[in-house]
């Protein structure tokens, strides 16, 4: 007999994800979607992807140039993402989607970790 909600669904995450506010701006790759950069709101952020809030919606597979700003990080950092997943927000006009890193640079990955790591310690 089931009690509750309990998924038999394991967390396949390797890497922890935090909340960290923060901005990104998105271009996409090619500019086919729209020419001009756009800035997304980091739900959330881990060494290897990200969780944006977007107004746009964009398919899985799509490449994106990204220019993360995480809060108190000092500089930008800049790399390309495939959309992994995307849907409708709770909040109708928005869309959610998580992005992987697809090139990132062992400074910027280490960057990352700093940052993550922090936020843990934080909690």
């Amino acid at each position: 007999m089931k009690t509750g909600n309990t998924s038999t669904k394991p967390d396949r995450r390797r890497f922890a994800r935090v909340r960290v506010g923060g901005s990104v701006t998105v271009s996409s790759i090619p500019r086919s979607l729209f020419t001009t950069a756009r800035r997304f709101s980091i739900e959330d952020i881990s060494e290897r992807g990200v969780r944006l809030s977007s107004p746009e919606f964009f398919p899985a597979d799509s490449r994106l140039l990204l220019d993360l700003q995480p809060p108190d990080t000092g500089e930008a950092l800049c790399t390309i993402g495939r959309v992994v997943w995307a849907e409708p927000s709770s909040d109708s006009d928005r869309w959610q989607m998580g992005v992987a890193f697809s090139s990132l640079s062992a400074a910027a990955r280490s960057r990352l970790h700093r940052l993550v790591a922090k936020q843990l310690t934080n909690r």
